[in-house]
């Protein structure tokens, strides 16, 4: 990992529901997620799941860490965080603040505002996702593309007193929210530049998966 990178962006991780991952619930448990209706802790082989997806991160390097305290799917966030925070304390003997920040939050919607189950039965997780970005980029009811991004400013701008530091951060996030943080550091900082083929063409952050930036947002590695 390039020792520039010193702030790392990771999802949350699985869910303690009987379903493999998120492509496999059905409808009305994606929209109960989705809407908070139902915010499940993370499943009980979590730490097995973390310390695989976190290979080749540098754990001992962290200085702190930061959750979804928006009361918005937030336990499986908070739960995530608390767990890296146990872990480098096991593996390192090292203690770390872990902290709230609302806007590392969910982009907010609901399932049946945006698509139809009959259409979910037939195209699955992929009609999901396409019918949410139209619905963010197009005006739709749900959370609009530039507050997302206002969402991400102040959250970078939010991680200056570390900058100055040198320090590394982690935020534990959600896979939507995540992939408009990639548009945000790879393609544009202005929100009317994002189309919903840039939505498309984000690669699925799979649980305490991610990516790293630069204090400068001049680099980006995914992990």
């Amino acid at each position: 990992m390039n020792r520039k990178i010193k702030i790392y962006f990771i999802r949350h991780s699985k869910l303690d529901l009987p379903y493999e991952n998120h492509l496999k619930m059905p409808y009305e448990i994606l929209d109960d997620l989705a809407t908070s209706r139902r915010d499940p802790s993370i499943a009980k082989n979590s730490k097995k799941l973390f310390l695989k997806a976190a290979e080749g991160l540098p754990l001992k390097d962290l200085d702190v860490i930061y959750f979804n305290n928006s009361n918005s799917q937030s336990k499986r966030s908070k739960e995530s965080a608390f767990l890296i925070g146990r872990i480098l304390k096991e593996k390192y003997h090292k203690r770390v603040p872990i902290l709230g920040n609302p806007n590392l939050k969910e982009i907010d919607f609901s399932l049946r505002d945006i698509l139809p189950k009959k259409k979910f039965l037939t195209r699955g997780m992929p009609a999901v996702r396409t019918a949410l970005y139209h619905a963010i980029i197009n005006q739709g009811p749900v959370e609009q593309i530039d507050h997302i991004y206002r969402r991400t400013t102040s959250v970078l701008k939010g991680l200056e007193m570390y900058r100055n530091k040198n320090q590394a951060v982690m935020l534990v996030s959600h896979d939507f929210y995540m992939r408009t943080v990639e548009i945000y550091l790879r393609k544009s900082k202005d929100y009317k530049e994002v189309t919903v083929d840039d939505l498309e063409k984000t690669p699925l952050n799979t649980y305490f998966k991610g990516f790293g930036t630069s204090y400068d947002l001049k680099l980006f590695r995914r992990f």
